[in-house]
């Protein structure tokens, strides 16, 4: 048993983080921040890398996918768990980018589950 960190419990904490991010430094947001720091990854190949883990979750029925899975959709990418992190870190306080990055997710994810498979019918109490 791992009591090490796991990317799958990041991945369902993100959103929430977010959120929380967004509401609390909503006024700070309107600031300019500037060019500080510099991600290893752009915000295009995270909404990418971050859309093919949750959908492989979907797909697979689990909020944790296991960790040879994910590494090599990472590895797919051509991306780290620090990448994902430190994208995280530097545009974390960006209210309004991280919104966007969000809503980006969310539409790419509602969009491509249309197209999974519906549960076997055996799963659906009737």
């Amino acid at each position: 048993m791992s009591t090490g960190w796991h990317l799958g419990a990041t991945l369902r904490v993100l959103p929430v983080l977010a959120v929380l991010v967004a509401g609390v430094l909503v006024p700070v947001a309107c600031g300019d921040f500037g060019e500080a720091e510099q991600a290893a990854i752009d915000e295009g190949r995270f909404i990418e890398v971050y859309v093919a883990l949750r959908m492989a979750a979907l797909e697979a029925g689990t909020d944790q996918l296991p960790p040879e899975q994910r590494d090599r959709i990472l590895a797919e990418h051509d991306v780290t768990e620090d990448d994902l992190l430190e994208f995280v870190e530097v545009h974390g306080r960006k209210a309004q980018f991280m919104h966007g990055v969000w809503d980006s997710i969310e539409g790419k994810i509602d969009n491509l589950r249309v197209a999974l498979p519906d549960p076997p019918a055996d799963s659906v109490d009737d």
